[in-house]
C-alpha cells in the first residue's frame, strides 16, 4: 500500500481552515454562537487555539467566513436543483426536496447570522445579497411551478417568494426547537399545495365570431349591384 502523499503547505493550511469552519458550524448549530469560545472551536476541530488565529483574524472573522461559506453553499445547491428541474413537470418538487439536503441545525446557524448581522455591516451585506439572489431564484421557481399546472398565482411571484422564504424559516426553527412535529419539508409542501389549489386557472381569451363587412362596405356593394341591374 502506497503511503499517502504529503500535503503541500497551502493544501495543509486550507485543510486546517476548513476543519475549523466545519467545527464552528457544528458548535453553532448545537449551541448558538453567543456563548462559545475560540478554544471550544479549536478543540472540536482537533487543534490548539493558535490554529484559529493563524487562519482567521479573530472570533468575528471566523463567524463571518463561516456565514459566507455556508450561505453560498446552500445557494449553489438551490441553483443546481432549480435549474435541473424547473421545466420538468413530473419531477419531484425541487424547492421542497432541498429541505432534506440542508445541514443539521441549519436553522440555528441562519438565526445566529441574522443576530450577528445587526451589528456587523459586512455580514449584513452578505446576508442581504444572498437573500435577494435566493428571492429571485424562488420567484422564477414559483412562476414555473404555477404555470406547469396551468394556474395563475394569486399574488405577484416575488411576493410569493418572500412569503415562502419567511414561512420556511419559521418552520425550520419551530421544528428544530421541538415546538412543532411537522418538518419544514412537510410544512412547505402543504403551503405550496394549498396556494396552488387556491389559485385561479388562467382566463382563456373569448373567441368572437369574425366580423362581417362594415355597413359602409355593405351599402356600397348594394348600390353597385342595383346599378348593374338598371337598363342602359
Amino acid at each position: 500500500m502506497r503511503p499517502r502523499p504529503r500535503l503541500g503547505r497551502a493544501e495543509a493550511r486550507a485543510l486546517t481552515r476548513q476543519r475549523l469552519l466545519d467545527a464552528a458550524a457544528e458548535v453553532v448549530s448545537d449551541r448558538g454562537w453567543a456563548t462559545i469560545s475560540l478554544e471550544e472551536v479549536a478543540e472540536a476541530a482537533g487543534y490548539s487555539v493558535g490554529a484559529v488565529y493563524s487562519n482567521f483574524r479573530g472570533r468575528r472573522d471566523l463567524f463571518t467566513q463561516l456565514a459566507k461559506q455556508r450561505l453560498g453553499a446552500v445557494e449553489q445547491v438551490l441553483v443546481a436543483r432549480l435549474e435541473a428541474t424547473s421545466s420538468v413537470v413530473d419531477q419531484p418538487d425541487a424547492l421542497i426536496a432541498l429541505e432534506d439536503e440542508l445541514p443539521a441545525g441549519w436553522w440555528r446557524l441562519v438565526t445566529e447570522v441574522r443576530n450577528q448581522a445587526a451589528d456587523d455591516p459586512e455580514l449584513q451585506a452578505v446576508l442581504s445579497e444572498t437573500h435577494e439572489r435566493c428571492r429571485e431564484l424562488i420567484a422564477a421557481y414559483a412562476r414555473n411551478r404555477w404555470e406547469a399546472v396551468g394556474r395563475r398565482a394569486p399574488l405577484p411571484y416575488d411576493v410569493v417568494a418572500e412569503l415562502l422564504m419567511a414561512a420556511v424559516d419559521g418552520l425550520r426553527a419551530a421544528h428544530g426547537e421541538g415546538r412543532m412535529a411537522l418538518t419544514s419539508r412537510q410544512g412547505l409542501q402543504a403551503i405550496v399545495d394549498g396556494l396552488i389549489a387556491a389559485s385561479p386557472a388562467p382566463v382563456e381569451p373569448e373567441t368572437t365570431a369574425a366580423a362581417g363587412p362594415s355597413s359602409d362596405a355593405h351599402d356600397r356593394d348594394h348600390a353597385a349591384s342595383r346599378a348593374n341591374r338598371l337598363p342602359a
